[in-house]
């Protein structure tokens, strides 16, 4: 997915607030998780990205 490292978190997050449909704000969320997990790709030792999830999903 090369063609998102022209994309920036922060403009995806602006794209949410302006669309709409299911469908498009899913995909969009597929995007911003993707390219959050892509910039950390070293997960500490012993933590799994379903850990690590878990953990984003008590925060918010």
């Amino acid at each position: 997915m090369d063609h998102l490292d022209e994309i920036s978190v922060k403009g995806l997050h602006d794209a949410l607030d302006n669309v709409e449909g299911k469908k498009s704000t899913q995909r969009l969320l597929a995007v911003v998780a993707y390219k959050m997990v892509s910039r950390r790709p070293n997960l500490p030792s012993g933590i799994t990205l379903t850990d690590e999830q878990s953990t984003v999903g008590e925060i918010t």
